[in-house]
């Protein structure tokens, strides 16, 4: 399985570069070990804004805040630790994130305020993020008790698959041309392996896609109550 300083050592080989890292956290006193330790971080992190990775989800009940910031949104939650990206906001008794099968009542309003249950709500509903003035991030919404689907940072290279393992190193890659390499060269090869970059991640968004079977069923209010 792949480790740091495995996807560390594929990087350079991309662009030519024969050092052996043994570590980087701490460095193994490498210059090449100190630029990775430096780039790494950065690589991984940009990899995983790209794309809702299947290996980076998570899903959670957000804790509703006391205080609500906003005058426009029903409900406030305090961002999950770690999160990335939010994918979606959803009712807790969603089976997915598309749709909600007629008969089910909203989750927008308190008991005993549902409208009628004929109707068709739609998931994932609106939401927004925001940070208030001590820097917490919150989650704005209209949905009561809701769940959050969001990716995570994750550390662990054995959770990535292999095309995003070939990514990343692409990724750090390019990030190592340019100090390695000096000059126009190093400018060269940093471009090109940018390139390489973004086609391995387009086959990994591809092939995590295809880990995953969703049926729409567009169903709409006048449908419902046939």
């Amino acid at each position: 399985m792949p480790s740091i300083v495995t996807i560390c050592n594929l990087a350079l080989s991309h662009i030519g570069d024969v050092a052996d890292v043994q570590s980087i956290s701490p460095s193994d006193g490498s210059v090449q070990a100190g630029f990775c330790s430096k780039f790494y971080p950065v690589a991984l992190s940009t990899l995983l804004e790209q794309s809702n990775w299947d290996f980076a989800t998570r899903r959670v009940g957000l804790a509703q805040l006391a205080d609500n910031p906003s005058s426009t949104w029903r409900c406030a939650y305090a961002a999950p630790d770690g999160m990335v990206n939010a994918i979606a906001v959803i009712p807790p008794y969603a089976l997915d994130d598309y749709t909600e099968h007629a008969g089910h009542k909203s989750w927008f309003l308190p008991q005993p305020d549902y409208p009628n249950p004929a109707i068709v709500t739609y998931t994932p509903q609106p939401f927004a993020i925001e940070t208030v003035d001590d820097g917490t991030r919150v989650i704005l919404t209209n949905v009561y008790d809701a769940v959050l689907r969001y990716t995570v940072q994750v550390s662990d290279p054995n959770q990535f698959s292999a095309l995003f393992v070939l990514a990343l190193s692409y990724q750090l890659a390019s990030m190592l041309a340019g100090p390695l390499i000096k000059g126009d060269t190093g400018i060269q090869i940093s471009s090109a392996m940018a390139q390489k970059a973004q086609q391995f991640t387009s086959q990994a968004k591809t092939s995590d896609a295809n880990q995953r079977r969703i049926e729409l069923q567009q169903c709409v209010p006048w449908m419902a109550g046939r």
